[in-house]
């Protein structure tokens, strides 16, 4: 059970998407849209990984497009999914 302000029973994913994005991107604050791509793809898998990837390379050329791939993998390769939770609404609303 987690501590949520709503009832919710279902799949939570969570993937350090700041810590990665600030490893590979050297940016601060760190962009952590594309990062969380990655993720993205490891819960839905309504996308092609190597695709994405792929992609990304095309839009972003030389090291900003391989540092935004490398990102991308490790949000994908260490996403964790926690099937089956259950939150029961927090009173207080914190």
């Amino acid at each position: 059970e987690i501590d949520v302000p709503f009832e919710f029973e279902g799949m939570v994913a969570t993937v350090d998407a700041t810590g990665i994005a600030r490893k590979h991107l050297k940016r601060n604050p760190p962009p952590v849209g594309i990062t969380l791509l990655g993720a993205y793809v490891a819960v839905t898998r309504a996308l092609d990984l190597d695709l994405v990837m792929r992609l990304i390379l095309d839009r972003f050329h030389g090291t900003v497009g391989a540092s935004n791939v490398a990102a991308t993998r490790e949000a994908h390769d260490s996403v964790r999914i926690l099937r089956g939770v259950k939150g029961r609404a927090v009173s207080g609303g914190r």
